[in-house]
């Protein structure tokens, strides 16, 4: 019995032993591995389902799952998923890019895995093409207008194109305007003079728009007539629709007839400047216009045919301000201006875009 006390103290401390070495045991971390099922992006107020599959414990120790839907929004969530690898469904009402985030713990220790989700409105494939079998370079006289069709034929949409709308005079620092407004999908329109850039957005059922490329056409303005003046003054129409020309320039021929000394002056004005052509003379031919745009009073009396002209670039820098104000576009006007005699003379007025 003497050897009870012994055995007694010896389970005790075998006791304490054991006890030492489970406090010392290490905890291995686990793992996290954040997905979900199917294919993105999703469309809003879908059902998603979220899944902590690949998560693992090398002790073995059972998992759970705590999901943050919005890890960019500040604030913390901890919603708890299903024990079989942290399913969970969750949908998102707006269109953006979510950061989900995935806690897993084994009760010690935890791991953490994110995981990016896009929200986006399924979109149709439209693409809007505008074309002409016209021309894109061609001239008009007096009176005319060059006539040109288009057409959004070629253009494309997944469901029906409802409607096609027509920029005929499109200006990138204007963004696209309607001119027009058609269901089918060809058009005409009348063009002055000038450089146009055209656009058509077309519209699906879905109400989805698109915007073609643009189709850029250039007019040339040519213009000639003969007629018979004694003194006084005659006018032509310079058509300006559109800037900028290349240059603007008026031709004058006429016979001096050197007993008469036919005297002719050419005098350019846009649509707001009074034609006062005695005003605009001045002492030399160089003096600058009171009102007009340019001048030409020149004369070579040592010839009989007679050829006066006024030409001015849109490039020359002391011209371009009459280019820069759409409020001064429209018909220009050259003055034919005949001090005495009387005589026949041919002018011919040409706003020349391309060449």
């Amino acid at each position: 019995m003497r050897s009870l006390p012994l055995l007694v103290a010896t389970l005790v401390i075998f006791s304490g032993c054991l006890d030492f070495l489970d406090e010392t045991e290490e905890n291995e971390t686990p793992i996290a591995s954040a997905n979900y099922e199917g294919n993105g992006p999703f469309e809003p107020n879908t059902k998603i389902v979220f899944t902590g599959k690949g998560s693992s414990d090398a002790d073995g120790d059972v998992l759970e799952y705590y999901w943050d839907f919005d890890s960019d929004d500040g604030k913390e969530e901890r919603r708890i998923g299903d024990m079989n690898n942290g399913k969970i469904e969750h949908s998102f009402s707006k269109e953006d890019t979510y950061t989900v985030t995935l806690t897993v713990s084994d009760g010690r220790d935890s791991a953490i895995d994110t995981v990016e989700v896009t929200i986006k409105e399924a979109t149709s494939e439209i693409s809007a093409v505008i074309n002409t079998d016209d021309e894109t370079e061609t001239k008009i006289g007096k009176d005319e207008q060059a006539t040109f069709t288009f057409s959004a034929r070629e253009s494309t949409s997944e469901s029906s194109i409802t409607k096609y709308e027509w920029d005929f005079s499109y200006d990138s620092d204007d963004d696209f305007h309607a001119d027009k407004e058609t269901k089918d999908y060809e058009v005409s329109n009348d063009f002055d003079s000038g450089v146009y850039k055209i656009k058509v957005r077309i519209t699906n059922e879905e109400g989805e728009t698109d915007e073609s490329t643009d189709i850029e056409i250039k007019i040339n303005y040519e213009y000639a007539d003969t007629r018979t003046i004694s003194s006084g003054q005659q006018d032509h129409p310079v058509q300006l629709y559109s800037i900028y020309p290349r240059y603007i320039k008026a031709t004058l021929e006429y016979d001096a007839e050197v007993g008469d000394q036919n005297d002719f002056d050419l005098y350019l004005y846009n649509t707001t400047q009074e034609r006062d052509p005695d005003n605009d003379e001045g002492n030399n031919q160089d003096e600058e216009c009171n009102v007009c745009v340019a001048k030409n009073y020149t004369h070579d009396w040592d010839n009989n045919q007679q050829v006066n002209y006024i030409e001015m670039s849109s490039y020359n820098m002391s011209h371009r301000e009459w280019f820069d104000e759409t409020g001064e576009l429209g018909d220009w006007f050259i003055i034919i201006d005949h001090e005495r005699g009387n005589a026949e003379y041919t002018i011919k007025i040409e706003v020349i875009y391309w060449e």
